[in-house]
């Protein structure tokens, strides 16, 4: 299992941190089962198979359905998710270095699907 070691960070959780967080929804499919995509990546709950990646105060959020938007969140100003951050000129520094940064975890991760996300 893929992971890091988050003992100094539960020891102390104001310590700060430059690593960010992933986490991937693929339904009920998992490793090698996740290496093609089905036919429909909407599984049994109707959510699409996602990735998002958080470091900092930013969440970014990337669907592998044909078609859904790129998400980008402050968290810390927007603890909903209620604006998505991804298309405003201003955000476009911050939503490339997220989806670069999940990407490096996807590759660190052997992560099967990698070539499926645009």
């Amino acid at each position: 299992m893929h992971g890091r070691d988050l003992t100094p960070l539960l020891l102390n959780p104001e310590m700060p941190s430059d690593h960010g967080v992933l986490l991937v929804y693929t339904d009920r499919s998992y490793g090698s089962d996740t290496s093609e995509l089905p036919e429909s990546v909407y599984g049994s709950s109707g959510l699409p198979w996602w990735v998002s990646y958080r470091k900092g105060n930013y969440k970014y959020i990337k669907s592998l359905a044909p078609g859904e938007l790129e998400e980008l969140y402050d968290i810390d100003f927007d603890p909903e998710e209620l604006i998505n951050l991804a298309y405003y000129p201003e955000y476009q520094t911050q939503r490339s270095q997220l989806k670069a940064g999940m990407l490096r975890e996807l590759e660190r991760t052997d992560c099967p699907f990698i070539e499926y996300i645009q």
